[in-house]
């Protein structure tokens, strides 16, 4: 049996294919490549980010190849004990292997942008990978197999088109990929682009609805990650960690301002289910189920062993490395100290953390997660803050209700994934609004509201903000607006926790740290703050 899925931990742009064994029949190889050309040209029909013509070309020579090797399985019929062309159909399996992984990355959902971006990268290896095919096929004994001359002409017409075939990035790719930074540049000087430009951007690419640019920046958001854990390590990946983080600025960008109405009402019901679903299976988890029994901390690399119980990788090596063949947790004697990824429970595990700020420990050292750090380019910097600019807006304009609750829906979004995005929407004066909207009679508006300004109040100044502090010739003091009404208490207080707000209340008005603006110079709590205080407590 040959292996010839992708595993779905696969590293973009590698090819882990695996070697036909020397003993097996030439049957079950010819079977197994047919059924590689067969999977190749399925691709036939699909998008490609970057490399179109060259694709399809290679895509054509691989389709006149499958016939080959259909009409060399008629001939060869039953195995034989000995044939000549294995090696060079071995190589060609291998081939095929690489090449099915490059397809399904260049036309992967979510890699779009960054397969763009790495046309030049792209180019180079369906090169090799082309010229390999004309060498193995060139050095496939065709005389031993007897073949009709039409399939003999096949053959050499494949051989001929393989080295003549000159793979180099499309003219077309070049155009966008300077579109791109032209964008990207903009960015950096915070103006504004060209909204045209954008959309012939993700046109060319096939990002075309809000769900798509979420599947990108999924897709950059995991591979930033890796990029940043290597980067001290390596300097050179310096330029290519700033690449990925103005292209997620990029595609933030573009979520936010060009494609948040494009397709949105086909789209934002599936994708909130979604989101319900992963914060309901997180709340439903127990910290405790995320413990290694070893090392009783958040695992980092959870693996699993033979009985089906699952440790982190370092605790189950150590405890192996003492000479134990047992499980720590049921005591059975182990046959095999063979260890294997938990992929489900590494995902569950991140996502917790992400929810829940919490900030791993590896190898004894806190490490910095990629929401609490800012971006590593100015480009990806100044889309923050246009977002920022642009969402605060659609909150101040006389817009439709639909209109606000997009904005909202982003700013809540934002608020939960990073401190440079809740620095930058305070910055904005997103705060004033995301208040007054306290008061809107839409269920969806208030609630998107609260949880903005609640992930907001992580923010020193947002915090202040949301208390009331600072602004008095605004005519809004926050949650504390008109205090000395309702007996002390704010009508928009009583508002907020009405409407399931208590949460918010609670964090702002009841912690004691929330700030220097509301007390006296002796260090008092203001009458109309305690007034609060104790309402809240008493509710």
């Amino acid at each position: 049996m040959i292996h010839t899925k992708t595993g779905s931990n696969r590293r973009i742009l590698t090819f882990p294919a695996v070697q036909p064994c020397k003993s097996i029949s030439v049957t079950t190889l010819l079977d197994s490549l047919i059924q590689l050309a067969g999977d190749i040209l399925t691709f036939k029909q699909k998008h490609f980010s970057t490399n179109k013509r060259s694709f399809q070309k290679t895509i054509r020579q691989i389709q006149n190849l499958s016939i080959v090797l259909e009409e060399i399985r008629i001939r060869v019929g039953s195995p034989r004990r000995y044939f000549p062309g294995v090696s060079s159909l071995s190589e060609i399996h291998v081939i095929f292997q690489k090449l099915k992984f490059l397809l399904e990355d260049c036309t992967r959902d979510g890699a779009r942008l960054c397969m763009l971006m790495s046309s030049d990268q792209v180019s180079d290896h369906l090169r090799i990978l082309t010229l390999s095919i004309s060498t193995s096929l060139s050095a496939f004994p065709v005389s031993f197999v007897d073949l009709p001359s039409e399939v003999n002409e096949v053959i050499g017409l494949v051989v001929q088109q393989a080295r003549e075939h000159v793979v180099r990035p499309d003219s077309d790719d070049k155009k966008v990929i300077a579109s791109v930074n032209g964008v990207l540049a903009l960015f950096e000087n915070r103006v504004i682009p060209d909204p045209d430009e954008i959309n012939r951007i993700l046109d060319h690419v096939g990002v075309r609805t809000w769900g798509d640019c979420v599947k990108e920046i999924n897709f950059l958001g995991e591979i930033d990650a890796e990029r940043l854990e290597n980067k001290k390590k390596n300097n050179n990946s310096n330029a290519r960690v700033e690449l990925l983080s103005s292209l997620m600025g990029f595609i933030c960008y573009c979520r936010c301002v060009i494609l948040n109405k494009r397709d949105h009402h086909h789209h934002h019901h599936r994708d909130e289910s979604e989101l319900r679903v992963h914060e309901d299976l997180i709340r439903g988890i127990k910290v405790e189920d995320l413990l290694c029994p070893i090392s009783l901390e958040i695992m980092t690399d959870p693996v699993v062993i033979e009985t089906g119980h699952t440790y982190d990788r370092s605790s189950i090596t150590k405890w192996f490395g003492s000479g134990n063949i047992t499980c720590p947790k049921t005591g059975k004697i182990l046959t095999s100290t063979e260890l294997v990824d938990n992929v489900s429970v590494s995902h569950v595990i991140q996502k917790h953390c992400r929810a829940n700020g919490v900030v791993l420990e590896i190898n004894g050292r806190k490490r910095k997660g990629h929401r609490d750090v800012a971006p590593d380019s100015l480009a990806a910097k100044g889309a923050g803050r246009l977002i920022a600019r642009f969402l605060t807006s659609e909150l101040l304009t006389n817009g439709d209700e639909e209109t606000v609750y997009r904005a909202l829906r982003e700013i809540r979004v934002l608020t939960k994934t990073g401190s440079f995005n809740r620095s930058c929407l305070v910055e904005a004066g997103c705060v004033s609004p995301l208040l007054n909207l306290l008061t809107s009679e839409d269920s969806r508006i208030q609630e998107s509201a609260m949880a903005g300004l609640l992930n907001l109040s992580k923010h020193v100044a947002g915090k202040g903000e949301i208390a009331g502090e600072g602004k008095p010739e605004e005519n809004s003091r926050g949650l504390l607006g008109d205090a000395g009404e309702a007996g002390g208490v704010s009508r928009r207080t009583i508002g907020v926790i009405r409407r399931g707000g208590l949460k918010l209340a609670v964090k702002i008005l009841s912690s004691s740290e929330v700030s220097p603006g509301t007390r006296r110079g002796t260090g008092s709590v203001e009458p109309s703050f305690q007034r609060e205080r104790q309402f809240i407590h008493a509710w």
